[in-house]
C-alpha cells in the first residue's frame, strides 16, 4: 500500500470522480507539501479549494469533441508510468488561461480548455476569453430573415443564423434547430413569396386564374404563383391526376382543341370534316389545334374506308388496272379490256413513291 503525506489522502478523496488525478507519493523521509502538474508545481493545499483547475491525463485535443488550442499556448500533455518501484506519478495537462480563447470558443472551466461553440442551436460567441457561447434566437435572427442554426466555430451572430429565402419555410422546432425546406418538387401548388416563413403557399384553379392550372414545380424553390401555375394551351387539355393537375395532348380520331383550359378535347366526324374529308387519327405530338387539323383528305386516285373504328383511313387505288378520278370516294373504279379501248389493256398500278397517290385517270390504269 502506497504511503501519502500529510494532507495527500484528503486530497484523493475530495477531488470529484470524474478526474483522474496522478499525485506525487512521496517517501516517508520528504516533507514537500507541494504536487507536480506536467512542469508546473502546485500546492496540494490550495489544490483542494480549486481542484477545477486540474485537466484529466486523458484530456488530449478531441476535434471530435470540438476543443482546441493555441499552438504556441498548447503543451504536450504526459503521463510517467508507474509500477510498484516507483514512488512518483505525474499529473497530464494543457494549461491556457481564458484569455487564450479566441472568438467562436470559449474557457470551460471544468477541463481548462478552450471549446468550440456552435455545437448547439444558435450557439456562438463573438468575443474572446469569455466562459460561455452566446445563443442566437428567433428574434435576435429575425432581423435577418434568418433562424438559429448550428454552426460549429461560429463568430457573429450572422454565422450562428441561417436564411429563410423566398421558395423555402422553416419547421418551428428548436430541437431540431429549424430545420429549411423548399417549396415545390412534391406538393401540387407549393411556392412561397415571402421569407422567413413556417409554411408553404398553396396555388388553386383560382388563384391561378382563367386557363391556368396548379402544378408541381420541379426546376428548384418555387418563388411566385407563375413558378406553379401552367397554362392549358390549344391542343390540350388537363385532368385531375394524384391530388393534383396534368396536361396531355389531345390525340385520337378527329382529337382536336381550339379553346384554352379544355377539360377535355373536341373530336371531329365525318359531317364537321365537310365534303372531300374525313378524320384523321391525330398522333401524340401533331399539336391539333383546329378542325382542319383533324380532318384528312381524300383525293383523286385514293378511297377511304368508312369505319370509324379504323378511323377512315386513306389509301391509293393500286392493282391491275385500278383508278379513281374523284375525291372523297370509298371504293377505286377498275378498267376492263373494253373501257380501255382499242389496241389497249388495263395495266398494273402501283402507287408513287411515297405510297399515297394512285392511278387518277383511265388512261393511267
Amino acid at each position: 500500500m502506497i504511503q501519502l503525506e500529510h494532507g495527500a489522502l484528503l486530497l484523493l478523496l475530495l477531488l470529484p470522480p470524474m478526474r483522474t488525478i496522478a499525485l506525487a507519493a512521496q517517501n516517508s523521509n520528504t516533507n514537500d507539501e507541494h504536487i507536480h502538474r506536467g512542469n508546473v508545481k502546485y500546492d496540494w493545499k490550495s489544490a483542494l479549494l480549486n481542484h477545477d483547475s486540474y485537466v484529466t491525463h486523458n484530456d488530449q485535443y478531441d476535434d471530435n469533441q470540438h476543443h482546441y488550442n493555441d499552438d504556441e499556448n498548447s503543451s504536450t500533455s504526459s503521463v510517467a508510468s508507474h509500477s510498484s518501484s516507483s514512488s512518483s506519478m505525474l499529473m497530464t495537462t494543457d494549461a491556457v488561461e481564458p484569455s487564450d480563447c479566441k472568438a467562436g470558443g470559449y474557457y470551460n472551466v471544468i477541463t481548462g480548455r478552450c471549446e468550440l461553440c456552435g455545437r448547439t442551436c444558435g450557439e456562438y460567441q463573438d468575443e474572446v476569453g469569455t466562459f460561455h457561447c452566446k445563443t442566437a434566437t428567433l428574434e435576435s435572427c429575425g432581423a435577418h430573415n434568418m433562424v438559429p442554426a448550428r454552426n460549429l466555430n461560429a463568430t457573429s451572430l450572422e454565422e450562428a443564423c441561417k436564411e429563410v429565402l423566398l421558395g423555402t419555410y422553416y419547421r418551428n422546432s428548436y430541437e431540431q434547430c429549424y430545420p429549411v425546406h423548399a417549396c415545390g418538387g412534391t406538393a401540387c401548388g407549393a411556392y412561397q413569396d415571402e421569407t422567413k416563413q413556417t409554411s408553404c403557399k398553396v396555388a388553386t384553379l383560382d388563384a391561378c386564374g382563367p386557363n391556368r392550372i396548379p402544378s408541381i414545380y420541379l426546376d428548384g424553390p418555387a418563388i411566385s404563383l407563375d413558378n406553379v401555375c401552367q397554362t392549358v394551351g390549344k391542343g390540350e387539355y388537363y385532368i385531375t391526376q394524384d391530388n393534383c393537375y396534368s396536361i396531355h395532348n389531345c390525340t385520337g380520331c378527329g382529337a382536336y382543341q381550339d379553346e384554352l383550359g379544355q377539360t377535355e378535347c373536341k373530336m371531329a366526324s365525318l359531317e364537321d370534316c365537310g365534303p372531300y374529308q374525313v378524320p384523321n387519327m391525330i398522333l401524340e405530338d401533331d399539336n391539333s389545334v383546329s378542325l382542319r387539323d383533324a380532318c384528312h383528305p381524300v383525293p383523286k386516285g385514293n378511297f377511304f374506308q368508312n369505319s370509324s373504328e379504323a378511323c377512315y383511313p386513306v389509301q391509293p387505288c393500286v392493282g391491275c388496272g385500278a383508278y379513281q378520278n374523284e375525291t372523297m370516294q370509298t371504293r377505286c373504279h377498275t378498267a376492263t379490256v373494253k373501257s380501255c379501248g382499242a389496241d389497249r389493256v388495263p395495266q398494273l398500278v402501283a402507287s408513287d413513291e411515297s405510297g399515297g397517290i394512285g392511278a387518277v385517270h383511265l388512261q393511267d390504269a
